[in-house]
């Protein structure tokens, strides 16, 4: 079905907000990072909620977005397990739920921005993409083919909670240093920060000491997990560089780097081998 178009007043931009899709999965030949959401299963429930397809760009943010409706539309957030009419003029605020870094608003219809290289997505490397996301500014949305009917999803809300392991897979230095990759399957971590959608930094753990000749021209693929200096690992997000000089110790699972994209600083994190 075709959605009715619109506009919502952004009246309060927030941290780290942006308008993001799936991303450019196919671009990382050309040296750009996929870009799109942190979280790809929470972009897929709210696009589900308001009968969008998946690949329909959201808003992702930190956290202290505002936006007004302008027009009556349908809207869907990460810490609502069912979606909302906003009337003309009605204001909602968006958050990330409980326990998480990331929240994202969805749009009956999705957001109104042209593509670049195949995705609606903002690279924050480039500024690549849609304009960034500014107070005052006005979105537009709708006009394109739903997937499917709002009042048929109604998805549960992500469980905030989940501290369940992250499966890691070996990556193509671990050898190099020992077996390293089994050393960090073996110990507790802990989120020490993230640089916004560009990686994840753990630390916490004892790898002893390693012997790596810094060299430049490594791929570096989203979930890379990549072993520094100072003994700490950076986990590669959507938004990260595509090649790197640091060892590659591990590769998280695609299934689970929005997972850990989601937590927060001081939050526990703990691997379980996959090969």
């Amino acid at each position: 079905m075709s959605a009715a178009s619109g506009r919502l007043r952004i009246d309060r931009a927030g941290r780290h907000t942006s308008l993001q899709d799936s991303g450019r999965p196919s671009s990382r030949a050309m040296g750009i990072p996929r870009s799109g959401v942190v979280d790809r299963a929470a972009n897929v429930r709210v696009n589900e909620l308001v009968g969008n397809f998946t690949s329909a760009a959201v808003l992702e943010t930190a956290g202290g977005l505002v936006v007004t409706a302008a027009s009556t539309t349908v809207v869907a957030t990460t810490s609502s397990p069912e979606p909302m009419q906003l009337e003309a003029g009605e204001t909602i605020e968006v958050e990330p739920a409980a326990g998480q870094r990331w929240g994202y608003l969805a749009v009956s219809g999705g957001f109104s921005v042209p593509t670049v290289i195949g995705s609606r997505s903002r690279d924050h490397l480039s500024a690549m993409g849609p304009l960034a996301v500014l107070d005052g500014a006005t979105l537009t949305f709708g006009g394109s083919s739903s997937g499917s009917d709002v009042t048929s999803h109604h998805t549960e809300a992500p469980d905030a909670s989940n501290d369940a392991p992250i499966d890691l897979h070996r990556g193509p230095h671990a050898g190099q240093l020992g077996d390293i990759d089994q050393a960090i399957v073996s110990q507790h971590w802990t989120v020490a920060r993230q640089q916004p959608r560009e990686f994840v930094v753990l630390t916490g753990g004892e790898l002893g000491a390693t012997e790596w000749v810094p060299a430049w021209g490594f791929p570096l693929i989203e979930g890379a997990v990549t072993l520094a200096d100072d003994g700490s690992l950076h986990v590669a997000l959507c938004n990260q560089v595509t090649v790197t000089g640091r060892p590659v110790v591990g590769v998280v699972d695609p299934h689970d780097v929005g997972r850990i994209g989601q937590r927060l600083d001081g939050a526990s994190c703990r691997f379980t081998a996959r090969g």
